[in-house]
């Protein structure tokens, strides 16, 4: 569990982050993602919008309590089916 973010979390100044390690992170972040998809017989897939529900369902197995979450949050939020699908 994350601890609760502070209200000077909040106003203090962010800690710059070099762009070559932005671009590195969002990079691998991407190759994650396209394997994902692979491992699903999906190889041309790279994007969860470019994904249809049934490829989605099989590659997001939530445990009970992260089902929960995105029931409450689809509930508070008033959320469409298809973006439910999509949370």
């Amino acid at each position: 569990m994350f601890p609760p973010v502070t209200a000077a979390d909040i106003i203090a100044p962010a800690a710059a982050e070099n762009s070559s390690d932005v671009a590195a992170r969002v990079a691998l972040a991407r190759e994650r993602q396209r394997q994902r998809f692979a491992d699903h017989g999906a190889a041309s897939v790279f994007t969860n919008a470019a994904a249809g529900p049934s490829l989605i369902e099989a590659v997001v197995n939530p445990d009970k309590d992260s089902q929960n979450l995105l029931l409450q949050a689809a509930e508070r939020f008033n959320l469409s089916a298809r973006l439910s699908s999509r949370a």
